[in-house]
């Protein structure tokens, strides 16, 4: 007790000191002690004093005076401090609000929700040059903050700044993810120029809500979707990324694979869209395929080695590989083994290399505006892959065969449930025939950890999907759709 009273007389002794300095005529002795009185952690009781000296004609202590106030008013103190913070000019209130959002943030918000209450009713009085600042104090307002936001983006979002969309990512991630999903509902209606700003605030988690801009009539936006598709890496071959790949204009998959991290993404997961990609009908979109297939022997994905990518990729792309290497001079190619010849100024470009080369004004111009029934078909890369069928050569190229039975890897760990189940189902296809007994499939699929649910639930949406069929009492097929 004796070395805790000791404790508290030397605090109390030193605020007195500060205090009493802070009426000194000593300039410099006043300056010292107002720049202490903001860095004390315990400056409650000095929070009057602050108030004093805000109304100094010394421009110094009046801004030394709010920032202390900032780090430590609360309760009734709260409106006085904005009372005052309304007298000065912007630069400097915002100053004291970075302050305020920043202990908030450090310290802790408080729990009480009349207090909580005492905060929103004075940030509401805020102009909108400070709006992305009092979104960043909302943020550590719980629930209360949360709801102030939301009501302002439901009800008036055309008075949300730019600024305070990157805000949005300062709440906790549940809460972040239901602005997103609002963001893109709201914006879609009424401010489309939002789209780039929402997409920054967007992660792995998160990116499947920018879903229905991939249904707008502009490419531009789709664009930008699949740019930030890519950023954040391909983890998975479904939903949102087979939407883009699924896309109906170039430019769309082109700024996918121009912009995947690998270093983010699963190298089974890249492999799959590769395949679809390197069949595309336009050349810069298997250009772009090519070059992405040459990273993946420098690049390593997540889960994966660089040995074992070069191993799979030499077999199933080596035709892109060797197209790739002489025209990527800024990709590392010793790899292969082969020598690289110089690519000659004035390439030779036979007729597959032409398809769908040329540039023309109309790939300018905004498209025709599609009806219901293609932008619902579009939502299904069944109906994608069909579409894509109709625009492809006579002479079809037909998708990678195995050698072997041993060729099909169908434990390997980077595998979902979904790739396992449709691996499995092509080795027994290869071994047994087009009708693959489902029991046989069911069996073989369990040796390798999947149960008996998930094995139900896998068939039952590849069916209802179009992707697999029933082809006999008892057996199952693949939808086998060329490009």
């Amino acid at each position: 007790m004796k070395s805790l009273s000791k404790t508290e007389s030397a605090k109390v002794s030193e605020l007195r000191r500060v205090s009493d300095s802070l009426e000194s005529a000593d300039l410099q002795i006043m300056y010292a002690a107002a720049g202490e009185m903001v860095a004390l952690p315990y400056a409650f009781s000095l929070i009057p004093k602050a108030f004093a000296l805000t109304h100094s004609d010394d421009a110094t202590i009046c801004r030394l005076a709010f920032r202390t106030l900032g780090q430590n008013v609360y309760g009734k103190y709260v409106s006085e401090l904005f009372k005052g913070l309304a007298e000065i000019n912007p630069a400097e209130r915002e100053q004291v609000l970075q302050v305020i959002e920043e202990r908030l943030k450090t310290r802790g918000s408080p729990d009480s929700p009349s207090e909580q209450d005492h905060w929103i009713e004075a940030l509401d009085g805020l102009g909108r040059e400070h709006q992305p600042t009092v979104f960043g104090i909302l943020s550590t307002l719980n629930r209360k903050g949360a709801n102030y936001v939301k009501k302002l983006l439901t009800e008036n979002i055309g008075a949300v700044s730019l600024g305070s969309i990157q805000k949005i990512s300062d709440f906790p991630r549940s809460t972040r993810n239901r602005f997103i999903r609002l963001l893109v509902k709201v914006s879609m209606d009424r401010r489309k120029e939002l789209l780039p700003y929402i997409l920054e605030i967007m992660d792995s988690s998160s990116i499947k809500y920018a879903s229905p801009y991939l249904q707008s009539e502009r490419w531009q936006e789709r664009v930008k979707v699949a740019e930030r598709v890519g950023y954040l890496g391909v983890s998975r071959a479904s939903g949102i990324v087979m939407e883009v790949v699924a896309d109906e204009d170039w430019r769309v998959k082109q700024a996918l694979l121009e912009n995947i991290t690998l270093e983010k993404s699963k190298l089974t997961s890249v492999q799959k869209i590769l395949e679809y990609m390197v069949k595309d009908s336009h050349a810069r979109v298997r250009r772009a395929a090519d070059r992405l297939i040459l990273q993946l022997g420098t690049t390593q994905c997540v889960g994966s080695s660089l040995q074992n990518q070069r191993k799979r990729i030499q077999k199933s792309f080596r035709k892109q590989l060797l197209r790739a290497a002489p025209v990527n001079k800024d990709v590392d190619s010793q790899w292969l083994g082969v020598d690289v010849e110089l690519q000659d100024p004035i390439p030779y470009m036979d007729e597959e290399e032409e398809g769908g080369e040329g540039m023309s004004l109309s790939d300018l111009k905004e498209p025709p505006k599609r009806d219901k029934a293609a932008a619902d078909a579009r939502k299904s890369l069944l109906g994608a892959l069909m579409s894509a069928q109709k625009k492809a050569r006579d002479e079809k190229p037909e998708l990678p065969q195995v050698a072997s039975v041993d060729d099909f890897d169908i434990g390997d760990p980077d595998l979902d449930p979904e790739e396992r189940f449709l691996v499995a189902l092509k080795a027994l296809h290869h071994q047994e025939g087009k009708d693959v007994a489902i029991e046989l499939l069911r069996a073989e699929l369990a040796s390798h950890g999947m149960d008996e649910n998930e094995f139900n639930t896998t068939l039952e949406e590849f069916e209802r999907n179009g992707i697999v069929y029933r082809s006999g009492e008892g057996t199952v097929s693949y939808v086998d759709i060329e490009l």
